[in-house]
């Protein structure tokens, strides 16, 4: 299976330059797409990383943008990647490979960690944090950090253009298992988060947070559900 990697950036070069350094030793495709950085990303890019795919948008589409690096991508397997994450080995990508002899799966998580400290971080699944070594099934991605077979894509389509940042992942992953997809987290898979802060805005995750979270169960859920979950929701939010 071919691999490729899909990086999103916008206004983090010089993190984004760390993140490709790490990914130039892999036997994959990099696909690079600069979401209307103002800071020479895409130049720097193009100068230091020349066998790159390069996909530089006029604006900031927020994370719909990972399909115009998606769209470029060849391989059957597509992994999307946050500029901030790294660490991914050739050893991962062939457990990768290995996981998607299973003809159902659509989708696979890795297990992300604090860098130094080894700590897992970003737990989205509905499973205590303990089991962040094991391989299950979950309802979740984590899309800065994720591996895709390029048909489950096709089947179910690409990421929504109105959620901007926040839940998109969610929306998706409904959408997967939908059209009869399997997702999968395997924690054997590791990238560790650096969670650089360029790039972010204080008050802009709050409220996509929140804005989202009603569009999420107006779209999948029904409504003794859709309740309770909005409800600690916007209590979490609050």
């Amino acid at each position: 299976m071919k691999i490729s990697i899909v990086v999103l950036t916008w206004n983090r070069r010089d993190c984004l330059i760390e993140t490709l350094s790490n990914l130039s030793s892999l036997e994959a495709e990099i696909v690079v797409v600069d979401n209307g950085s103002e800071d020479g990303t895409s130049q720097a890019v193009a100068k230091y990383f020349p066998d790159c795919q390069l996909v530089s948008l006029s604006e900031n589409l927020g994370t719909v943008a990972r399909n115009d690096g998606i769209s470029k991508a060849s391989g059957d397997i597509i992994i999307t990647l946050d500029d901030d994450v790294r660490s991914l080995t050739q050893d991962g990508i062939q457990q990768v490979i290995k996981s998607f002899e299973n003809p159902k799966l659509g989708a696979l998580t890795f297990k992300v960690i604090n860098p130094g400290t080894g700590k897992t971080r970003d737990w989205v699944h509905r499973q205590r944090i303990s089991c962040a070594d094991d391989t299950f099934p979950t309802y979740e991605i984590t899309e800065g950090a994720v591996a895709f077979r390029a048909g489950a894509l096709k089947d179910s389509g690409l990421y929504r253009n109105d959620y901007f940042i926040s839940h998109e992942g969610l929306d998706l992953a409904y959408r997967l298992l939908n059209s009869g997809w399997e997702i999968y987290h395997n924690g054997s898979i590791t990238v560790e988060h650096y969670h650089d802060p360029g790039g972010r805005t204080d008050w802009r995750r709050y409220y996509y947070d929140t804005r989202n979270l009603f569009w999420i169960s107006a779209r999948f859920h029904p409504l003794s559900y859709a309740v309770p979950y909005l409800f600690r929701g916007i209590l979490a939010m609050t």
